[in-house]
């Protein structure tokens, strides 16, 4: 099975990008900004699946 890499990569820089300014948005709403923090922990492990390969 082959997978479109280049994609995937889009994907998970847009959802770190989105993130990130869900962090932003949510300074002092600490739900918020643990959840958004989770999430881009999630995404760095995308990243060194995902986009690491396509380097």
């Amino acid at each position: 099975m082959e997978y479109d890499l280049k994609a995937m990569d889009s994907e998970i820089k847009t959802i770190e990008e989105r993130a990130k300014r869900l962090k932003e948005l949510g300074q002092g709403f600490e739900a918020v900004e643990k959840n958004a923090e989770a999430i881009l922990t999630f995404v760095y492990l995308l990243k060194k699946n995902v986009s690491d390969m396509i380097e």
